[in-house]
């Protein structure tokens, strides 16, 4: 997670919102890199946080 943070902070940050999206698998990691590119404009998130966002979103229940 450190490469990648470091990657993303070497760059400008860019002009629209970025999504990382990561394995469910390494959720445990999830805040420690949205903590590193907080005020970036770059959300992280787990594969299931997203389906369950994107339900949520389409008035899905399950």
């Amino acid at each position: 997670m450190d490469a990648l943070a470091d990657a993303l902070l070497e760059r400008q940050p860019p002009p629209y919102p970025l999504t990382i999206l990561l394995p469910d698998h390494q959720d445990h990691e999830r805040h420690y890199l949205a903590a590193r590119l907080r005020g970036r404009r770059i959300t992280v998130t787990t594969l299931n946080r997203l389906v369950k966002r994107i339900k949520t979103a389409c008035g899905v229940s399950r």
